[in-house]
């Protein structure tokens, strides 16, 4: 009778650090990957609303939609005064679903959503709405500082609409904040604060390395792009004043109808 010959221990440990050594090969290479096809989809959503976007302004002549609550609810959002929210209005004219269309996390935090960013870390426990994706609220900050009148928040006031910002990429409570920048709340309204720059290396900590990530913005004219977080807001999150090259800035978007506004 032939005699079965075992592994010996040698062969046997040989054998598990080949499989740890192409695990780690293909983690290596599945993680790119996978933050490429994030930021591909979050891109694709980003241009899709660019595209509700521009359809509302030019059925308004040249208006923006409204801010809408910062905060809202599910059940909120289908309130009267939020009809003409971004977040309502936007996404339909893009052929996807209104914030008012969802009662429920599960659903809103889902592929298919146009506000949903396959990159965010949404929490686990939400039972609102947060936003991956939010309106600039700096779009209604006047040459004085005051507030701008929403009948003057239109697309002919604009001084620099293909470098002026839209919509931008918000981070949401629990993910890597920028240097300078407090907590993330999901708001609806973006500004240089919640500004997040998700497609990075992973788990880099260092500043410098966070502010060479990049970030996904829609511009006034209705193009999407993606810009490293140092070109869009300073080292201590603020948007960069004097704001354009050509003013003497530093930064290459506008947050502001006014480019020489202070936003």
């Amino acid at each position: 009778m032939k005699s079965i010959r075992a592994f010996t221990l040698i062969e046997l440990l040989t054998v598990i650090v080949i499989i740890a050594i192409l695990a780690s090969v293909v983690a290596l290479v599945a993680g790119p990957v996978q933050r490429n096809s994030q930021m591909v989809q979050g891109m694709s959503n980003m241009k899709q609303l660019g595209s509700g976007f521009m359809n509302y302004a030019g059925a308004h002549d040249g208006q923006l939609p409204g801010p809408g609550d910062p905060q809202p609810s599910f059940g909120s959002a289908n309130s009267p005064t939020e009809i003409e929210a971004w977040y309502n209005v936007v996404p339909e004219l893009a052929g996807g679903r209104a914030l008012r269309d969802f009662t429920n996390a599960a659903e809103f935090f889902k592929k298919g959503n146009l506000l949903f960013v396959p990159a965010a870390k949404y929490p686990a426990n939400s039972n609102v709405p947060l936003f991956g994706i939010a309106m600039n609220d700096r779009l209604r900050v006047s040459a004085d500082g005051g507030t701008l009148e929403d009948s003057a928040v239109r697309l002919p006031n604009f001084g620099a609409a293909s470098r002026t910002i839209i919509f931008m990429e918000t981070g949401v409570p629990g993910e890597d904040r920028l240097p300078g920048q407090g907590g993330y709340t999901g708001s609806s309204a973006g500004n240089p604060r919640n500004l997040a720059a998700r497609y990075k290396r992973p788990s880099t900590t260092d500043p410098d390395s966070l502010r060479e990530s990049l970030t996904n913005l829609l511009f006034a004219d209705g193009h999407a792009a993606s810009l490293p977080a140092k070109d869009v807001i300073t080292g201590g999150a603020t948007a960069y004043y004097p704001q354009l090259s050509e003013q003497g800035g530093q930064g290459k978007v506008c947050w502001t109808l006014d480019p020489e506004a202070k936003p």
